[in-house]
């Protein structure tokens, strides 16, 4: 079994992602044509995998991993990862923007099409829940499921946030690379060019979700 030296635990929009990529790029590897036209930020390892698919149907499969990177990302937290040795981080945000959050969501992972929404909710949950499912329902409850993941979140012991918010701004967003330990000035040029790029095709969203954030 290999275990991450950091897990990121996160939902929504594809922050998670863009705060792992970010991370691989002050690592010193090539991050290139990784953002789409939508505003996603591209990423996959073994580790986020498994652990999106532990539970299908509900019914919950091991956790094992024969490679893991220095640092991982998971949208689900197990009681397994009480035993881990790995440090833990959660993104976390205020409920008030949830609707904004769960915007980026449909547009980016399911192209605006609920039905691909359900779909894509319906594979990780058990049958009986699975069946109340519909298209006129969803938007409902991802707010629930995702609040809830992220109390979740913060059941592992020893666990630091980060807000949502701080990657934005992006002296904040330096800070939070340091608290990951991969702050490097000789990397910055290229993490510069990559949040800018992150920043511009999501600012519908991230303008949206500053304002309401000044009046909360």
């Amino acid at each position: 079994m290999i275990y991450p030296k950091i897990i990121i635990l996160a939902v929504g929009g594809s922050h998670g992602d863009f705060l792992i990529n970010s991370c691989r790029i002050m690592q010193g590897e090539k991050i290139e044509n990784n953002i789409n036209k939508v505003g996603q930020s591209i990423f996959s390892s073994q580790f986020k995998n498994i652990t999106r698919i532990a539970f299908i149907k509900g019914k919950k499969q091991d956790l094992q991993f024969d490679e893991a990177n220095d640092i991982e990302l998971s949208h689900v937290w197990y009681d397994d990862f009480q035993n881990y040795p790995s440090k833990f981080f959660y993104i976390g945000f205020s409920k008030e923007i949830l609707p904004i959050i769960i915007k980026m969501f449909l547009a980016k992972v399911c192209m605006n099409n609920l039905q691909k929404a359900v779909d894509y909710f319906n594979y990780y949950t058990i049958d009986g829940l699975s069946k109340k499912i519909n298209t006129h329902n969803i938007s409902k409850i991802l707010p629930i499921v995702w609040w809830n993941a992220q109390k979740k979140y913060q059941k592992q012991k020893n666990i630091e946030k980060i807000e949502m918010t701080d990657l934005y701004d992006y002296n904040k967003f330096l800070e939070v690379l340091k608290k990951l330990d991969v702050s490097k000035k000789i990397k910055e040029k290229n993490l510069k060019k990559y949040h800018a790029e992150w920043q511009q095709k999501n600012s519908i969203y991230i303008n949206k979700i500053k304002e309401l954030k000044k009046n909360i």
